[in-house]
């Protein structure tokens, strides 16, 4: 990274500085407090760049798997999980999506149609998809934090990744899907391999809001994947995780959804961790996994509202002849109400997460539906996380923290500094989050999208189409009249244009 200023990016993330081996998250200790005295909302963030050197959040904790600085170079530097060390579109063309059009010339459809690109956008608004938006090719990063103003949302029909390897996705809103015929999931990665999406909202799927899995009868391998601090809200329901390369679900806000918070369905041995996600007003269960998933479940909040609380539907397994290994540990249940009669409390769960878990439907002899699972599948020991390990959180912390930094929320401009461009729906789903509210889900017959302010960038806002604005190429040394976007002024593996796009983790 860039040396321009004296900044220290650990405590700008994590609240510690470099070094800082403090373990005070200064978290609410009362897992029942719904709004923090803090101001958790993004805010305006300059455009300083990053020391040598920076650790980002996720790092340096007692419970992080040992990351350390020099590590890994991440596909961005707050990545981690399975996906931490992907490279998305690094060193390809920049492709710049000049309109809201479905389809043509400067389109989002038009920008996903040829492998090794950067794809950054000189438009805000609303985008209505026609027909599916299927995207395959290889190599690709979406930055809609270049979006100006309100940012990107995707309507009509749903966006697919499919058969495709290495793509990043970031601060994008994908609410389409909800109106076609086939009930497709709002976002969908199928049959790909090495995908992280980060920091994008998801919502009125006819299915799911976001799934990464793979086709019935696919030989394609599936996994190496991580989403991270999305909002998924009002979709039918959560998320499926689908392949044996493995997966990571981290700090995803999960809010009035029924079930799968995610489904792990794997076709011979998936790893999944699922850590520190939020679920908020669900109303049937959480997780349901199936043959021989590794799971390790740690530190989730879920808070069922006011739905009476069934303890053998939080978590299900399907036996089908083959047993998982799951590790589960500190993830906390919130229930208003208990529908009777119940076997086991809240409190004895929380105290134990074996005590979540139970077997569902369809589950093969010896085993019985509802019963809980055989202590002997349950793991002592942890595994090594996935990929780059992520700081974990208490269930308690991961509240507290998680619905202030979800979703597409932020927006660079011409000198790098960030600005909160959270929509009106996530901005009261979020809301209604913090302050306990539990209001009624919507039918999708409610589902609709209500038109974004449009805003361009003027034509000498990136004077030699590299994607970084003229001002902030000025700033920096560079020659906003010469493509430099793929160079690496500084020999620390991100290009040029990726310092200005990840200034957004600052």
């Amino acid at each position: 990274m860039f040396r321009f200023a004296s900044v220290c990016l650990c405590a700008a993330i994590t609240g510690f500085g470099c070094g800082d081996s403090s373990d005070d998250s200064g978290a609410p200790e009362d897992a029942s407090v719904r709004d923090a005295t803090t101001d958790g909302g993004a805010t305006d963030r300059d455009g300083a760049l990053p020391p040598d050197g920076f650790v980002p959040a996720g790092d340096g904790g007692s419970d992080d798997g040992g990351t350390t600085v020099g590590g890994p170079l991440r596909a961005f530097p707050t990545a981690v999980g399975a996906a931490a060390e992907i490279t998305g579109g690094r060193g390809g063309s920049v492709y710049h999506v000049t309109n809201l059009d479905d389809s043509g010339p400067g389109s989002l459809r038009d920008a996903v149609s040829e492998s090794n690109r950067t794809i950054v956008f000189d438009v805000s608004g609303r985008i209505v998809l026609e027909s599916r938006l299927t995207a395959n090719a290889d190599n690709i990063t979406i930055a809609g934090q270049t979006a100006p103003g309100a940012g990107i949302t995707v309507d009509g029909e749903n966006f697919m990744i499919y058969n495709s390897d290495n793509w990043i996705v970031r601060y994008v809103r994908f609410r389409g899907g909800y109106a076609a015929a086939d009930t497709p999931d709002s976002f969908a990665a199928l049959n790909s391999i090495r995908v992280y999406v980060d920091h994008c909202s998801m919502s009125f799927g006819a299915d799911e809001g976001a799934s990464l899995t793979q086709s019935s009868g696919s030989t394609a391998t599936t996994g190496e994947a991580t989403m991270g601090r999305c909002l998924v809200a009002e979709s039918k329901t959560g998320t499926i995780l689908d392949g044996e390369a493995g997966y990571t679900s981290y700090q995803n806000l999960y809010y009035n959804i029924s079930h799968r918070f995610p489904n792990v369905a794997s076709p011979s041995s998936g790893s999944y961790d699922i850590i520190n996600n939020v679920v908020w007003n669900y109303s049937n269960r959480l997780i349901r996994g199936n043959d021989e998933a590794d799971i390790v479940h740690l530190g989730n909040y879920a808070d069922i509202g006011t739905t009476p609380m069934r303890d053998d539907r939080i978590n299900q397994y399907q036996y089908r002849g083959v047993e998982p290994r799951i590790f589960t540990e500190g993830n906390v249940i919130v229930a208003v109400n208990s529908q009777s009669p119940n076997t086991h409390g809240v409190e004895a769960m929380n105290a134990d997460n074996r005590l979540m878990w139970s077997f569902f439907d369809g589950t093969l002899s010896p085993y019985v539906e509802d019963d809980r699972l055989p202590t002997e599948w349950f793991a002592a020991t942890r595994r090594e996380l996935l990929g780059v390990a992520p700081m974990v959180l208490s269930a308690e912390e991961a509240f507290a923290q998680v619905p202030r930094d979800v979703g597409a929320n932020r927006s660079l401009g011409a000198d790098g500094a960030t600005t909160d461009n959270t929509d009106d729906y996530d901005e009261e789903w979020i809301a209604n989050v913090l302050a306990g509210v539990y209001a009624g889900n919507l039918s999708i017959g409610e589902y609709s999208v209500d038109p974004l302010p449009s805003e361009e960038r003027p034509a000498d806002f990136d004077t030699d189409r590299d994607g970084m604005p003229d001002v902030w190429e000025r700033a920096n040394g560079f020659d906003p009249d010469t493509p430099d976007d793929s160079g690496d002024a500084d020999g620390d593996g991100y290009t040029n244009l990726e310092e200005y796009l990840d200034l957004v983790d600052l």
